[in-house]
């Protein structure tokens, strides 16, 4: 459950070269993210399957170690339109992807409008193709935290600017203090599976999520029954808001 005033803050961030994948995994990413269904947007002006051909040509000339792309997957928050989230997963891609004359990288956007989980996948190649220079820099050291850094910036300027009271942190919650577990993503085939009522495996994130919420209610009641059950009807009253999302026809 994220807390009160707050969106969720998931960035992952994770690489593709040749010394560490088979060949053509690159290709086959952008092919995955651009799959029907996505909304596809890129500065290269191509399909997923033209981008994936285009990728060979880099990775065939890359040395050994050479890395082939970078790619993120992030989760926009429900509480802004379809328009703004749009809005916001280019603002994201032109941030890390042009750091001006000469640093400007090739990359591709994918956002998938899965029904109560819209996400977004971008993927570059860390190099202007003109100059041949690091544009992140995404294999130095701290480049995923500037990464999630930037990440947090786009998504309060956003919330900002949709005139939402919401903001994301990037920090974990015992950096910040904050008495709460943090949940594992459970993700769409898992959850699936629990609404049509089918086995889940053993150890499943959804079993692990619920006993993690209920351990921390215990111990928060435990400590302080009444800032606790002022904590949970607000928590309540969340619940409710995102129960009325997800009826027919609910903008999502």
């Amino acid at each position: 459950m994220v807390p009160p005033g707050e969106v969720i803050f998931h960035l992952r961030h994770a690489a593709i070269g040749r010394s560490t994948h088979r060949a053509g995994t690159a290709g086959a990413h952008l092919r995955y993210i651009g799959r029907r269904g996505a909304e596809w947007h890129t500065n290269q002006g191509q399909a997923p399957e033209e981008a994936a051909a285009a990728l060979a040509i880099v990775e065939g000339g890359l040395r050994k170690n050479g890395r082939i792309l970078d790619k993120v997957s992030a989760a926009l928050p429900r509480c802004l339109t379809p328009e703004q989230q749009r809005a916001l997963a280019l603002a994201f891609a032109r941030r890390v992807c042009d750091q001006g004359p000469g640093r400007r990288a090739a990359w591709w956007l994918a956002i998938h409008w899965a029904e109560g989980n819209p996400h977004l996948h971008l993927a570059w190649h860390d190099r202007d193709p003109a100059t041949g220079a690091a544009v992140w820099r995404s294999s130095s050291k701290g480049s995923t935290e500037r990464l999630r850094q930037a990440w947090e910036d786009c998504l309060n300027e956003a919330l900002r600017a949709a005139g939402r009271p919401e903001r994301a942190d990037r920090r974990a919650y015992a950096r910040r203090g904050v008495p709460q577990r943090p949940t594992r993503h459970e993700g769409p085939g898992l959850r699936a599976m629990d609404r049509q009522g089918k086995p889940l495996p053993e150890g499943n994130r959804i079993q692990r999520n619920a006993r993690g919420a209920a351990d921390a209610l215990a111990e928060a009641l435990a400590q302080a029954p009444e800032r606790a059950a002022r904590d949970l009807a607000r928590v309540g009253a969340r619940v409710l808001d995102a129960a009325l999302d997800d009826r027919p026809g609910a903008v999502r």
